[in-house]
């Protein structure tokens, strides 16, 4: 299991956010369990997310609404995974993530998703600048 810790603090509070996941060979065979939601990215790209899972207050699976943010960053280095992937068709496994409501914004599951990609296919992740809106007290992302 590829475990990545994204974090930023710019201001009293941050953005902590956990990435556990895998990689693999996609394999279309209608082994993947029926539970799982498979986003194809290509014909050799595609993202898992494992069912949930539930450990006390903190969110510790793949929500559903999540999904479009992480996705969205697997998107932004998908050239990149493809380049560095030993798979003919590659399965990026996201099998839960950790955060607690009080540290998190949305948008920081797009920036993770990109660094926890970089890990796990030894590549180096495209810059994205973050500063923090005090007048909105929230971070802004810049893609």
């Amino acid at each position: 299991m590829i475990h990545h810790h994204y974090k930023v603090c710019k201001s009293q509070w941050g953005i902590f956010i956990d990435f556990y996941g895998d990689t693999g060979e996609f394999l279309n065979d209608g082994s993947a369990d029926e539970n799982c939601t498979i986003i194809t990215v290509s014909d050799n790209l595609h993202i898992i997310f494992k069912p949930k899972k539930q450990n006390g207050s903190q969110y510790v699976y793949m929500h559903p609404d999540d999904y479009s943010f992480i996705v969205k960053g697997i998107l932004q280095v998908a050239d990149l995974i493809v380049e560095h992937s030993p798979y003919q068709s590659t399965a990026v496994i996201f099998n839960e993530c950790i955060y607690s409501v009080c540290d998190f914004q949305k948008e920081g599951l797009t920036v993770g998703a990109m660094e926890w990609a970089a890990k796990a296919f030894d590549f180096e992740c495209p810059k994205v600048n973050v500063s923090f809106d005090k007048n909105r007290n929230q971070y802004i992302f810049d893609d």
